[in-house]
């Protein structure tokens, strides 16, 4: 849930525009998008990448190493679809 996550963030001593939420469900995708995460859905599975999709996360991934890029990249952590 978006409040687990959040709870997450103050005990990381971060905010929710500062952090990266990897999911391999749509249910993690919607907790990310209701607390404004950078949302990102990975899986290997090609049906399930489309699910991921439908739920409309910032990114979708199909291999862990593809985060290591994606961190280097100079933008807000925060999911600017949702406005």
């Amino acid at each position: 849930s978006a409040s687990g996550l959040i709870e997450a963030c103050n005990l990381l001593h971060t905010s929710h525009d500062d952090c990266i939420y990897v999911g391999d469900n749509v249910a993690d995708i919607v907790a990310a998008k209701n607390m404004a995460a950078y949302s990102v859905g990975f899986s290997v599975d090609e049906k399930q990448r489309e699910a991921l999709k439908e739920a409309k996360p910032c990114k979708v991934i199909n291999d862990l190493m593809q985060l290591i890029p994606l961190c280097k990249e100079d933008h807000i952590w925060s999911d600017n679809t949702i406005w």
